[in-house]
């Protein structure tokens, strides 16, 4: 028992930390898609408090989400069970299990949907008007609102060109004798080699947010910003 909890403890402890990494990594990201740049130390240590409020919503959402879909879960498994020491008979079950499994594509559905317009539209309002992470969700809402059947397009659009890679990524690695699998395994070389799409898939949600004006419009700052990536070395008196 006491080493279940401890794996338990060191597994969250590393989601955590990935997630805490993830959320900086996206405005390090965006800052070079934006600025046209390619730099590491200076948007990493400049958008910290952006990224650490990021890290609290996605941490705190997740544990949100994987409770509704844990108590989801463990609903459908005690119907299962109960019903099966009753009557041995599970087909009695069935519309009730049915109920219960739309609702858990629900949940994924919610889950999927928020995690790509926070993403793709309220990291850039963070990062364009220095927000933290509820108020640019309060900023963004009134325009999702107001055109959501264009951002529901979009999350389908943005859905049909993931599956179009996951094929095309699937294809490589069979022709490849799965050779290719292994090396998208590899972090270091997946992220080279899905740095393409990772770009685009940037760029694009950039775009689409620009055409609701400059008030979204993050591809106009392209360039204002000037940082020596290679700054002189202090001067010991």
């Amino acid at each position: 028992m006491t080493l279940l909890i401890f794996i338990l403890l060191f597994a969250a402890a590393l989601v955590l930390l990935l997630l805490w990494l993830s959320s900086r990594g996206k405005f390090m990201f965006l800052d070079n898609v934006v600025q046209q740049r390619a730099l590491v130390s200076h948007p990493w240590h400049h958008y910290r408090q952006p990224a650490a409020s990021l890290f609290r919503f996605r941490a705190l959402f997740a544990l949100i989400i994987l409770g509704l879909a844990g108590g989801t879960l463990y609903h459908l498994w005690r119907m299962a069970y109960t019903r099966w020491n009753e009557s041995g008979d599970l087909w009695q079950l069935l519309p009730s299990l049915a109920l219960w499994i739309l609702f858990l594509l629900l949940i994924i559905l919610t889950f999927s949907y928020v995690k790509l317009l926070l993403d793709h539209f309220v990291v850039p309002l963070m990062y364009k008007h220095n927000l933290g992470c509820v108020q640019a969700w309060e900023k963004f809402m009134p325009l999702h609102w107001a055109h959501v059947g264009s951002f529901i397009l979009y999350a389908l659009f943005i859905l049909i060109a993931i599956i179009a890679l996951v094929a095309l990524v699937v294809i490589v690695g069979l022709f490849t004798c799965c050779v290719g699998f292994v090396i998208l395994a590899i972090p270091y070389l997946n992220s080279v080699l899905m740095l393409p799409f990772s770009y685009w898939l940037r760029s694009f949600s950039l775009e689409y947010l620009a055409q609701f004006g400059s008030e979204y419009n993050l591809l106009e700052e392209a360039g204002r910003e000037e940082v020596n990536p290679y700054p002189e070395p202090p001067t010991v008196a």
